[in-house]
């Protein structure tokens, strides 16, 4: 499969059968009403070969990522040798450091958005990729691999045809979830901010900085 893999990148190309998926939506248990969207969960199924390469990239990425420092310290998704233990002892130390500390508040914000990989721009999230200095021939290639998706939804016997994908990321892809983590840096989700001052007034403040610095980024 190794040939195969490396004409995506000498060749410039990524098959069209690759990019195809199937989308399976299932019922959500004890859910009072099925007539709404959110009783549902789609589960994407895609082609094996196409998983295969996207977590050798995501391999790549990952070690590139660490050699150059391009992810914040404090960032332990997905990252080898870092949990999310890890990161609960460092805001466990930071909250205790803050009360032993005279008469300081502390205020903390975690923020969420709904549907994550579904609301990515993927123009946007090649920027990302690009400024944050992913080689160029790694962000052309996941052009190539994002773009003319295609998947067709089944629900029990009832099989869609085949609609184009624009935006997002694929579920299952072995590599959305390094994807969303450099997204994500500008787009809040799955974050924990906290930030102490005198006052909850001021730490509030800083807070809504964070807020507003991130969404310019």
């Amino acid at each position: 499969m190794a040939p195969i893999f490396r004409a995506t990148f000498t060749l410039k190309i990524y098959p069209n059968k690759w990019k195809c998926s199937s989308m399976i939506v299932l019922r959500k248990t004890g859910r009072p009403d099925y007539s709404v969207p959110k009783a549902y969960r789609p589960i994407m199924l895609l082609d094996t070969m196409a998983k295969l390469l996207s977590s050798c990239i995501a391999d790549d990425l990952m070690y590139i990522a660490e050699q150059h420092g391009l992810l914040p310290a404090t960032c332990f998704s997905r990252q080898p040798g870092r949990s999310t233990v890890d990161s609960l002892h460092i805001l466990m130390k930071f909250i205790t450091d803050t009360w032993a500390l005279k008469d300081n508040h502390i205020s903390l914000l975690f923020p969420d958005v709904k549907a994550a990989f579904l609301s990515i721009v993927m123009n946007r999230l090649l920027h990302i990729l690009k400024r944050k200095g992913i080689p160029t021939q790694y962000v052309e290639w996941y052009r190539r691999r994002l773009e003319n998706r295609t998947t067709h939804l089944f629900f029990n016997d009832y099989q869609s045809k085949l609609f184009k994908v624009s935006d997002g990321l694929d579920q299952e892809c072995p590599l959305s979830p390094l994807a969303f983590i450099f997204y994500n840096l500008g787009f809040l989700d799955d974050v924990a901010l906290a930030a102490r001052a005198k006052s909850y007034e001021e730490s509030n403040e800083k807070l809504r900085h964070m807020m507003e610095k991130g969404e310019e980024h």
